[in-house]
């Protein structure tokens, strides 16, 4: 029987539910990222993937120590059968290596029969401060999956009016205009107060990406 492993709130921090040292691991991690000041959106983030890691891991009889890159590719395998998008599967892949790494300070281990990108040769590597000396080049990449990368259509002048003259709040046409023209995500919207912004000064201060 699967255990069941759940990300949940207690004291205004997040941990995992369940029993034994990997999860202890895990909830340690969670603490080491919110004791770094990073958003409660990002422990967050950790969490669940931490969840869905910890749940193949049990399911396919696995544990955190002995895990190895061959694994990391049946982790892989077990993510496009759950329509799992690319940048989900390398983010997991991502929190695979940080969690083993927290616990063991080191990186899960090579293994035969992985596939990893090639690097593409483009001549030696010269210091970006003389340019006079060679800079080794960096390891073996690590393991991730193909991610293509969707082309952004913008919206046209008359979808854009055709927005606007939808909404019919002041609140609504403020929310399309900051998306539009200033770039602020769905979070960075939600996360608006009014004490956010200085109408003397006529300016909105933003908590961006990770704050």
């Amino acid at each position: 029987m699967i255990p069941k492993i759940r990300l949940i709130t207690e004291k205004d921090s997040y941990r995992l539910t369940g029993d034994g040292a990997d999860i202890e691991i895990a909830n340690r991690l969670l603490r080491a990222i919110e004791l770094r000041g990073l958003s409660k959106h990002t422990v967050r983030s950790y969490g669940f993937d931490m969840v869905i890691i910890f749940r193949w891991m049990h399911r396919t009889e696995r544990k955190l120590k002995p895990l190895t890159d061959a694994d990391l590719m049946e982790l892989i395998a077990a993510q496009r059968t759950a329509k799992a998008a690319a940048k989900t599967i390398n983010r997991r892949l991502l929190v695979s290596r940080i969690l083993y790494r927290y616990a063991y300070n080191k990186e899960i281990p090579s293994a035969p029969g992985v596939s990893r990108a090639a690097r593409h040769y483009i001549g030696q590597k010269y210091d970006p401060y003389l340019g006079i000396f060679t800079v080794r080049r960096a390891g073996k990449l690590k393991l991730s999956v193909k991610d293509d990368s969707k082309l952004i259509e913008p919206l046209t002048a008359t979808q854009v009016n055709e927005l606007l003259r939808l909404t019919t709040r002041y609140r609504d046409t403020l929310i399309v205009l900051l998306m539009l023209f200033c770039g602020l995500r769905s979070h960075e919207i939600l996360s608006l107060r009014l004490v956010s912004m200085d109408l003397r000064e006529r300016s909105i201060r933003i908590m961006g990406k990770g704050r």
